[in-house]
C-alpha cells in the first residue's frame, strides 16, 4: 500500500532526506514499542531505538529525536510505566547515543570547518525554530494545508483510511494493538506538528 501512494512513491524518485528519515523513524518506533512492551530485557531495543532516533538527527536535525521521544512520553504515561522507563541505565544509555551519534557530524563541521558552528546555529535556529514560527520562502498554509496533501498523496488508497483506522482495534490488548497505537500516535502527531507550524511544505507529511 504504501510502495504504491503517490506522495511516497514521487518522494522516493528525489534526492530529499525525507524517506530516509521515514526508515529512521520506522525503526525507532517499531523498537520503542518492544522495549515498552517489555522493559525488564527490552535495553537491547531501547538502544536500537536510540541509534534510529540519532540517525534521525543526523537526517534532519532535532525533530529525529523530539517526535518520537514525545510518542514515547506518551504511551508511557498512558500505560503508567513512565517511572519505569526513567531508570538510570536507560538514561544513560540514551545520553551515550542520542547526543554522540546524532551529532557528531555536526560537531565535527564545526570543530573542522570555517563557520562550521555557524551552520548549526543556522540548523537548529533557523530552520527548525524560524520555519516553525513563521512562513520561510512563501511556503505558507492554512492549518488544514496536509488535510489535501495527505488526501492526493496516499492516492489511490486514501479513501479506505476510515475504513482502516475503524478496523485497527486500537482499543485492544496485545502487542500488535500496542504496536498500532504507537504508530497511529505518531502519524497524529507528526500531523498536527506540521500544520501548526507556519512553513509547511507537501513532503514534511512522509513520516
Amino acid at each position: 500500500v504504501l510502495a504504491t501512494s503517490l506522495e511516497f512513491f514521487a518522494l522516493s524518485r528525489i534526492a530529499f532526506t525525507d524517506m530516509l528519515l521515514v526508515l529512521w523513524f520506522t525503526i525507532c518506533l517499531g523498537a520503542l514499542s518492544r522495549a515498552i512492551r517489555t522493559p525488564e530485557r527490552g535495553v537491547g531495543w531501547f538502544a536500537l531505538a536510540c541509534t534510529a532516533a540519532a540517525l534521525a538527527v543526523l537526517t534532519k536535525g532535532a525533530i529525529g529525536v523530539l517526535l518520537p521521544g514525545a510518542v514515547a512520553l506518551a504511551q508511557l504515561l498512558s500505560l503508567g510505566r513512565l517511572r519505569a522507563a526513567l531508570r538510570p541505565a536507560w538514561l544513560l544509555l540514551a545520553l551515550a547515543i542520542v547526543p554522540e551519534l546524532g551529532f557528531s557530524w555536526y560537531l565535527l563541521l564545526g570543530f573542522t570547518q570555517p563557520g562550521g558552528f555557524g551552520f548549526m546555529r543556522d540548523l537548529f535556529l533557523e530552520h527548525h525554530v524560524g520555519r516553525f514560527a513563521a512562513p520561510m520562502q512563501g511556503h505558507s498554509g492554512s492549518p488544514l494545508f496536509y488535510v489535501p496533501v495527505l488526501a492526493i498523496g496516499m492516492l489511490p488508497w486514501s479513501p479506505f483510511i476510515p475504513l482502516a483506522i475503524a478496523r485497527a482495534e486500537l482499543r485492544g490488548a496485545g502487542e500488535r494493538a500496542e504496536l498500532l497505537r504507537c504508530f497511529a500516535l505518531f502519524s497524529g502527531l507528526v500531523f498536527v506538528f506540521f500544520s501548526v507550524a507556519a512553513t509547511k511544505l507537501p513532503n514534511y507529511l512522509a513520516p
